[in-house]
């Protein structure tokens, strides 16, 4: 796996637990995203999805 995918994915995984269970959250997903985030997330979300799915296709 590319290393910015890998990098991406490691710095996404506290998210997780953010979005998954709000109460633990230090704030409301409202509060915590903003849209220049939230399009940050989707569009390296997009790119390791897209490697993904080329890989599998090999």
């Amino acid at each position: 796996m590319p290393s910015k995918f890998h990098i991406f994915l490691r710095q996404l995984t506290p998210e997780f637990v953010t979005t998954r269970y709000p109460d633990a959250a230090y704030g409301t997903p409202y509060e915590l995203y903003d849209e220049y985030l939230v399009k940050e997330i989707l569009n390296n979300s997009k790119g390791a999805l897209e490697w993904i799915e080329s890989q599998i296709k090999m």
